[in-house]
């Protein structure tokens, strides 16, 4: 226990630019991540995230907010909780990695559910639970906190201290000017999109389609009807019968339609 926190008395800190680098290298993976689970095998890409850089930032954020709230698993707040506590082997594991997975999944849960709350004021889904079980307002549900609390502490615990060692690895001049760059070009990107926001009371659609266009301009001008149609249909709907048409299929949204109408 003595060289545990010797070990962690003498640890190299952590510079910001590192800490930056695995942000951006994280949120940029998210956004890998979702335009590829959502293309359906690879027939069309989605805009996927708020931003029109490749950056999902939900990604990138909790980890580096755990980071910096809780430390990791093995050295931090916690761990010296349980060392003041006089904990030791399997009392110590069980409170150093509880405390973490809930602690984490609870930061990550309340960063869905604020910027969820906040896009949705401006009309903006970027992300819907309702389908899941036990959800509130299709912000968050109690699977994907459990599955936010299960990563955050797995990367921390394994992953966290080998990325910041990696990112350490660049030139100093080069990774504090390419970090200042990617946060010059990020807030830029934020400010535009909450402006348009603001002005035009809708989401500024990228198009990741301009890649794919040039495979299958067909299916990509077909998808792009779609959701213009789709947007008509809705509308034509009454206020009161509107409830519930966010989760209706493409092909099954006129047909729907004139059967709710007619009711």
């Amino acid at each position: 226990m003595n060289a545990e926190r010797k070990a962690r008395s003498t640890g190299k800190r952590e510079s910001p630019a590192a800490v930056s680098s695995v942000f951006f290298a994280l949120s940029f993976l998210g956004w890998c991540m979702e335009t590829v689970y959502c293309s359906d095998f690879f027939t069309k890409f989605p805009d996927r995230g708020f931003l029109t850089l490749p950056f999902c930032v939900i990604y990138g954020a909790p980890p580096c907010l755990a980071r910096l709230l809780f430390g990791t698993p093995r050295e931090g707040r916690l761990a010296r909780a349980a060392d003041k506590a006089g904990l030791n082997g399997a009392g110590s594991i069980l409170f150093r990695y509880g405390s973490y997975f809930l602690l984490s999944a609870g930061t990550a849960t309340l960063f869905e559910l604020s910027f969820g709350a906040l896009f949705d004021a401006f009309g903006v889904r970027l992300w819907n639970y309702s389908r899941r079980p036990l959800n509130f307002r299709g912000y968050i549900c109690p699977q994907f906190s459990l599955l936010w609390g299960t990563l955050i502490t797995c990367f921390m615990s394994f992953a966290w201290n080998p990325s910041v060692r990696i990112a350490s690895r660049i030139p100093r001049k080069i990774a504090a000017a390419v970090n200042l760059f990617l946060w010059i070009a990020v807030a830029a990107d934020c400010s535009f999109h909450f402006a348009w926001l603001a002005v035009c009371r809708r989401r500024f659609r990228r198009s990741v389609r301009v890649i794919f266009c040039a495979f299958r301009p067909g299916r990509v001008e077909a998808d792009a009807g779609k959701e213009i149609l789709s947007q008509k249909i809705k509308k034509s709907l009454p206020a009161g019968k509107r409830k519930g048409t966010e989760k209706w299929k493409y092909g099954n949204w006129a047909a729907k339609a004139r059967r709710r109408s007619a009711v």
